[in-house]
């Protein structure tokens, strides 16, 4: 058989099936696998996550590789170091799922050099995927494998993924779980209160918005930050809460906000670094994330949490 196409094209599959909306979490190259014991499975209860949940991976330099560490791990068959997962249940239904968005997707062509790469040549490598056999690793023989420069010019390409956190919360407000989730206040007149005349004045109290309170105002603050999450009752039921608005206030960084305080050094700032520096100092948890003026409100769904290509993601996929 002809070879089909270029394996470059298969990387822009797998960077549309993990982009979502336009409140993703950005990592960048360079970090290091999850190890199996962080793999989440959708029943698992949340007492027995993992304690490092999210400790996968450590940054350096921003995730940025020198061009002499890009050029030392180079190799001329990027095809003899390349290992794409089985073809399991959920790769499949990536790969399914994708040709479903391209149907209506407004795919720009892509150049690589004198390679030009369509939208019909996305759903060719889909296809020819799914025709290999399940429960195997794909066979790249019919593939040819191109190394992707990045913005950089040298190597270092720039991912985003979509994080679904799993927050304990309780229906009723107590001493502990006293941070309420709120419904969209669609009947709010004039402007949108900010952040925190929501979380401090308590300006929406009393028009019961409340879904759910949750002990973690970071935990809150994060599930704002990826657009959706799931929130899991006294009880064990769980319940997908989607995006359903925010207050149209503008953004701001609390990362960059904790750099320049000096908080947190520019080299280390991730997730774990934060969350680290709130556990170390709870008294500032409350004025640091209230200087993002932003709010995102949350509507209750039964379906999986839906990205950019207005289709229900698939883990890991």
């Amino acid at each position: 058989m002809t070879k089909i196409l270029n394996l470059f094209v298969f990387v822009l599959i797998v960077v549309l099936l993990i982009k979502c909306n336009s409140s993703s979490t950005e990592l960048q190259d360079g970090f290091d696998i999850l190890s199996s014991d962080l793999i989440v499975e959708a029943d698992q209860p949340i007492d027995s996550l993992p304690s490092k949940l999210g400790q996968g991976y450590h940054f350096y330099g921003n995730g940025k590789k020198s061009k002499e560490e890009l050029q030392s791990s180079s190799s001329s068959n990027i095809l003899d170091s390349l290992v794409l997962p089985p073809l399991n249940d959920q790769f499949v239904e990536g790969l399914k799922t994708q040709l479903k968005i391209l149907r209506h997707a407004k795919v720009k062509d892509v150049s690589f050099g004198d390679q030009q790469v369509e939208e019909s040549d996305l759903k060719t490598v889909i296809n020819a995927l799914l025709k290999q056999d399940p429960l195997s690793a794909p066979n790249l023989s019919e593939f040819n494998a191109y190394r992707l420069q990045g913005e950089d010019g040298i190597g270092n390409v720039h991912f985003t993924g979509y994080f679904t956190p799993i927050l304990e919360v309780r229906k009723t407000k107590d001493s502990i779980f006293k941070y309420p989730i709120y419904r969209y206040p669609i009947d709010w007149k004039g402007k949108m209160p900010s952040r925190k005349e929501i979380v401090v004045d308590s300006v929406l109290h009393g028009m019961d918005l409340e879904i759910a309170y949750i002990d973690d105002y970071f935990g809150l603050y994060t599930m704002q930050v990826q657009g959706s999450g799931i929130v899991e009752f006294e009880d064990g039921t769980r319940q997908l809460l989607a995006f359903a608005g925010g207050n149209q206030h503008p953004y701001q960084s609390i990362g960059r906000y904790m750099i320049d305080q000096g908080y947190i050094s520019k080299k280390s700032v991730s997730l774990e670094r934060i969350t680290k520096y709130f556990d170390e100092n709870p008294e500032q948890v409350d004025d640091i994330l209230n200087i993002n003026q932003s709010y995102v409100f949350f509507s209750p769904q039964d379906s999986k949490p839906i990205g950019a290509g207005n289709e229900p993601l698939v883990p890991h996929y």
